[in-house]
């Protein structure tokens, strides 16, 4: 093996790759890699970035092509590096992306945890944001690695460095649970890997990249995370309460400290971004003091503001504090992404989380619950009575409906009262049904919570009924039908 030891599969794997690509590509011009001179070699990088290849994968390419030819003169093969005389692509150092303490918080709540598979994936997202651990590192962990009593986990990083991380108390609790409830029910009682894949074997490291990303989608937070996020943020967030910067070396297995003083500069410049944000709602205070701000926080765009007002309308406002900006900010890249809408999810996602389920009238389906709908409804509008009469069919294709009042003329009114009369209903499903086909019910009232609910309309952005909020806190006005209701949510 020509390539140097100590490096990481993944890296070695992405070498080999690279390598074969540059073979390719020069097989079609009658040449190979043992054949090529540098004009070709310059030709190809000009080609690659042609392609849109980043300015880090470029330099990547250029080390394997490197390493390869230096490997050759050693063997004399050849007379001369045709990469001496190219230039290495300038990188630069990117600050990773960060997400906040509550994006982490609902990226964990996003698994399933009644079932294995997803009791594994919240267990092992706890261990990533616990221990900073490499997607590598994590999947390779075998049951030996871990010692639930002292609470650490042994790692073997690049390099075949072993090193030893605390874990922390909330992601031992989900091990154990793990370990007791789900484990065994996908491994059985043979092999030693710690977190197995649906068919018992060794995860891949896409498969939970893709999971991340599933997640992610579910929380209403940036397409763009992915395993090494949790890394990030598992470094950041010790670094902004107080922690040792080579601590946070020893934890995460870098060779080198310059690597990790990376996360102060992601310190200050949140530190920074709180300075600009605060200066920004003062000014808006002074101005529009009538403005029902909740939050300002920075976007991804330097230099822009989010200024997130009371029913889920956002603005955006210049650092500088000198303009504000009406509509919503788009994020191009692979794809178009609304940010202000991301945010909205979000903040959807966790005013329903905090809402109790016993607060809410649910029809559930008879079989497997493949995802849900909270609904904001009145009993006396004529397209809330036509989604439910469709109740049945919504169950059928395995959605459940958890219904919240809101009575669209108001606090006070009669359907008010007729809402607050089906919830405190001996049978509520069987009240809120009656009332819904045009049926009376007795009048009653108790300690509910209809007020609570309205208000919670009203800062979900609820403007009519029935309002329809997925799973992943997106917000459907407006009545549709059951099949285009699976559809909009993806179990079509």
């Amino acid at each position: 093996m020509w390539l140097e030891r100590g490096l990481s599969e993944h890296t070695l794997a992405a070498y080999r790759r690279d390598l074969q690509n540059v073979q390719n590509w020069l097989l079609l011009r009658e040449r190979d890699l043992l054949t090529a001179r540098a004009s070709d070699l310059m030709e190809y990088m000009a080609h690659r970035f042609s392609e849109g290849i980043a300015s880090r994968s470029a330099a990547r390419n250029l080390s394997a092509l490197r390493g390869f030819y230096r490997h050759q003169l050693l063997k004399e093969a050849l007379a001369e590096d045709p990469t001496a005389l190219l230039a290495h692509p300038k990188t630069g150092r990117a600050l990773p992306l960060v997400i906040s303490a509550a994006q982490v918080e609902a990226l964990l709540a996003a698994p399933d945890v009644g079932t294995a598979l997803g009791l594994r994936d919240r267990t092992m997202l706890e261990v990533l944001y616990a221990t900073g651990l490499r997607i590598s590192e994590l999947i390779t962990l075998q049951l030996t690695s871990i010692n639930q009593r002292q609470g650490v986990v042994r790692v073997t990083g690049k390099g075949g460095k072993e090193r030893l991380v605390p874990m922390g108390e909330t992601s031992l609790q989900w091990l154990g649970r793990y370990l007791q409830d789900g484990r065994s029910e996908l491994l059985g009682e043979a092999g030693s890997v710690l977190f197995p894949s649906r068919r018992g074997q060794q995860m891949t490291r896409q498969t939970f990249w893709h999971a991340i990303k599933r997640y992610a989608l579910i929380a209403g937070i940036p397409s763009t995370v992915s395993p090494h996020t949790l890394r990030h943020a598992f470094a950041t967030h010790l670094v902004d309460n107080g922690a040792d910067l080579r601590a946070v070396q020893m934890m995460l297995g870098h060779s080198d400290l310059s690597t990790t003083q990376i996360y102060t500069h992601i310190a200050q410049q949140r530190l920074q971004n709180l300075v600009r944000s605060e200066k920004l709602m003062a000014k808006l205070a002074l101005l529009l003091p009538d403005l029902p701000i909740e939050a300002v926080v920075a976007t991804p765009k330097a230099g822009f503001y989010a200024v997130e007002l009371e029913g889920g309308q956002t603005l955006y406002g210049s650092a500088d504090a000198e303009y504000l900006f009406s509509g919503d900010m788009y994020r191009l890249t692979s794809e178009v992404e609304n940010l202000a809408e991301t945010r909205r999810m979000t903040k959807r996602r966790a005013l329903l989380a905090a809402e109790p389920l016993e607060n809410m009238v649910v029809f559930s389906p008879a079989g497997e619950t493949k995802s849900f709908i909270s609904v904001f409804t009145d009993v006396d509008c004529g397209y809330c009575r036509k989604l439910h009469q469709e109740i049945a069919e919504i169950n059928a294709l395995g959605i459940e409906v958890r219904y919240l009042g809101y009575p669209r003329g108001g606090l006070g009114t009669p359907t008010h009262a007729k809402i607050v009369s089906a919830w405190c209903a001996d049978d509520p499903t069987e009240a809120l049904t009656a009332l819904k086909s045009g049926l009376n019910i007795d009048m009653k009232d108790c300690d509910n919570p209809i007020a609570e609910q309205y208000e919670l309309g009203r800062k979900v952005g609820v403007t009519g009924t029935p309002a329809i909020v997925t799973a992943d806190g997106r917000l459907l006005p407006g009545y549709m039908p059951a099949a285009a209701l699976a559809e909009a949510i993806g179990l079509n």
